[in-house]
């Protein structure tokens, strides 16, 4: 059939306007992908620094705390009675001070549901008042059941501390009696030195263990999007606080070596002393695979930025590009319908 120089002119744009239309159509889907997916990412990398703001919130309301029980004045009604049986400024007996003692400690407990112990050790490492959390019940320590804690090492450090300071330990598993408690409890403890105000020397410290494993989860709920990734939660050193495998978290407190550095290499740098990075995205060509980490330092002690936990989920790359490009490949859809409805009308018209 002979076409017309009208035809061909039509047929030539026709043509001309479809490659155009393809090229820019796969352009900008693939553009609009690659935002997309850079939208989700950032906004995995928000709501883990939001975690991580409330976290540090809680962990500053309890050195708030642990400072204001290091000043109630039984701990120095029982510094003064200390070499002697009475009080010489109001009469009372150390009984008296350790029952008004533990009568704030309670109430602490009471409103904190998240603090499991609060305890008052002199400068010994000897527990002079303890009152705990059991299975939802608050009750005091008896002075038998008291423990010698010199030897841990949140007790050695916060003891160096001048007047004021708050020691914040590592995540880790509560200990009573020198072994690990069951069924495991994830803490953290403050503690502050008090010292004897008649001649400024060290008398011991104040206490609070709290239950940190569900600010922990929600840090893991926040980070999750559609239930596509992998979080993985370590302390400073790599050690795994959080792990889809239980068997390897906490494994630094029960003799065993589980590390993230072991298990994702490319990670293990920004664990270095002096590395400074707080977040970082790593893509496929950095991890040598199809997966996406978002790696997220959150710092909870401010007199030391060296001491953080991570947060690193790992994402498959493809999956997140499939569910953000459905839209598109809708809108794309539409897009090729009309471009066929124009060339139609185009071609009758011509």
């Amino acid at each position: 059939m002979k076409l017309s120089i009208i035809h061909k002119v039509a047929l030539t744009s026709i043509l001309l306007m479809l490659i155009s239309v393809s090229v820019v159509g796969v352009l900008f889907f693939n553009k609009t992908t690659e935002l997309l997916v850079e939208h989700i990412l950032d906004d995995v990398a928000d709501a883990v620094q939001d975690a991580g703001s409330r976290l540090q919130s809680i962990i500053n309301t309890q050195k708030e705390d642990v400072l204001f029980l290091a000043s109630t004045p039984p701990i120095q009604g029982m510094i003064r009675v200390r070499s002697t049986n009475i009080d010489v400024l109001d009469q009372s007996t150390l009984s008296q001070w350790k029952q008004r003692l533990k009568t704030i400690f309670r109430s602490q407990l009471q409103r904190k549901k998240s603090y499991l112990s609060i305890r008052y050790i002199n400068e010994n490492g000897r527990e002079l008042v303890t009152v705990i959390r059991e299975n939802a019940i608050i009750k005091s320590v008896e002075d038998s059941q008291l423990q010698n804690k010199s030897k841990r090492n949140y007790v050695k450090s916060a003891m160096q501390l001048s007047s004021g300071l708050v020691y914040i330990s590592e995540i880790n598993l509560n200990r009573e009696f020198g072994k690990v408690s069951l069924p495991h409890q994830e803490v953290l403890r403050t503690a502050t030195p008090v010292f004897d105000k008649r001649n400024g020397k060290r008398a011991g410290l104040v206490v609070i263990t709290a239950e940190i494993g569900g600010k922990l989860r929600e840090i893991q709920q926040r980070a999750q999007y559609k239930s596509q990734n992998v979080i993985l939660i370590t302390n400073d050193h790599g050690g795994y606080l959080l792990h889809p495998d239980e068997s390897k978290t906490y494994g630094f407190d029960l003799g065993k070596q589980y590390r993230i550095q072991e298990d994702l290499p490319y990670v293990a740098k920004l664990y270095l002393p002096d590395n400074k990075t707080s977040q970082l995205i790593l893509l496929p060509e950095h991890t040598d695979n199809t997966e996406v980490v978002n790696f997220t330092k959150i710092t909870f002690d401010d007199a030391r930025a060296d001491r953080f936990i991570a947060v690193a989920v790992i994402q498959d790359l493809a999956k997140i590009a499939s569910e953000e490009s459905k839209v598109l490949t809708e809108v794309a859809s539409w897009a090729i319908l009309l471009t066929f409805g124009v060339v139609i009308v185009t071609i009758f018209l011509s």
